[in-house]
Parts: structure tokens; C-alpha cells; sequence
């Protein structure tokens, strides 16, 4: 195998590893309260994680992904200790986050751009989802729990951005589960939580 498939195949392993992680730390986080900060902080700091690999490795993004990976796990460790986590699965999410964190560290030159999908319609539906992860994790920053906000609300903390293009982000946040949205057209309001 050629050295830019075996990396292709990596990235691709740890691209698709860190989004079951994320949706299986969004499940187990569920049970815990909306009104507990903690529930809110690991959800952050995987979305975090899984912006940064799903847009690619490099340099400066390894090591983001790895203190983050360190973050999350103490912040998962806190919720084991509390309760909200249990220890079977506390131990699952650290082994395979670790396997994560040493993959990288033993393979910087898993260093390399987005894996996008050669077929064209795939890859311009891929090119669309990636433009907005940046601007995920921005609009996560805005929401605070037991707050709804409507699409002007969102949009006006970003110049330069149409109110469709807010929206699209919206729904693709609400499609993942990471926010939800009550009513319909110009009445719609959107709060964190599934």
C-alpha cells in the first residue's frame, strides 16, 4: 500500500472512530440533567474534537485534538466520580479517546487536508457540512441551556452571514441531535439538548 493510501486509510479510521465516539458521548450524556454544567462542557469539548479531525489533521490541530482529549476525559472522569457516567462506559471512552491521542501522537505524518469523496455530488454536499463546522461550534457557544433563540437572534452575533445560511447550520445541528428546534418557518425557536 502506498504511503498516501495508508495515510488516507488512518485519517479515515479516525475521522469515522471520533464521530461514533461523539454520537455515543452525546447518548450517554443525555441522562444527565440540562440545569448540570458538566453535561454542557463535555458535549463542547467533543464537538471540538470531532471539528478538528473531521476537517483534517495537521500539525497545530494534532495537538489541539490531543489536549482535548485530555480535557474531555477529566471531564468525563468528573462525571464518573458524580455519578452521571457509569464505570463500563467511562472505560470504554477512555480506551478508544487514547487510542485516538496515541494514534497521532505515534503518526505525525497522519498530517494531511480533508478526505473528501471523488464523487462529485458526495463531495459538494462534503465541501457544504465542512464550510459550517467552524461556525457549529460557534453557534454552540451562543446557546445557554433553557434559552430558546430564533434564527435573527443567532445570526446577528455573526456579521457577514445571511440568515439562510445561519439556518442551514441550525438544521444540520438539529439533524445531529445536538440542538432542537420548536415551531415552524418564521416562528421557529432553537434550544440546546436533543
Amino acid at each position: 500500500m502506498e504511503q498516501k493510501e495508508l495515510i488516507k486509510d488512518n485519517l479515515s479510521f479516525i475521522q469515522n472512530k471520533s464521530h461514533r465516539l461523539t454520537s455515543a458521548l452525546y447518548l450517554v450524556t443525555s441522562f444527565i440533567i440540562d440545569k448540570e454544567p458538566l453535561k454542557w462542557a463535555i458535549r463542547r469539548q467533543v464537538l471540538i474534537i470531532n471539528t478538528s479531525i473531521r476537517q483534517g489533521i495537521s500539525l497545530y490541530k494534532t495537538d489541539k485534538v490531543v489536549s482535548g482529549i485530555d480535557s474531555l476525559l477529566s471531564l468525563c472522569e468528573v462525571s464518573q466520580g458524580a455519578g452521571y457516567i457509569s464505570d463500563m462506559n467511562f472505560l470504554v471512552f477512555k480506551k478508544e479517546f487514547l487510542a485516538i491521542k496515541e494514534l497521532l501522537l505515534k503518526r505525525p505524518n497522519l498530517v494531511a487536508l480533508p478526505i473528501v469523496d471523488t464523487d462529485a455530488q458526495t463531495s459538494r454536499k462534503t465541501r457544504k457540512k465542512s464550510l459550517s463546522l467552524n461556525r457549529k461550534s460557534e453557534i454552540l457557544k451562543i446557546f445557554k441551556p433553557s434559552v430558546n433563540y430564533s434564527i435573527k437572534e443567532i445570526s446577528q452575533a455573526f456579521q457577514g452571514l445571511s440568515d439562510k445560511t445561519v439556518q442551514r447550520d441550525l438544521n444540520l445541528l438539529v439533524e445531529e441531535g445536538v440542538i432542537k428546534k420548536t415551531g415552524e418557518r418564521r416562528w421557529s425557536r432553537y434550544s440546546l439538548g436533543a
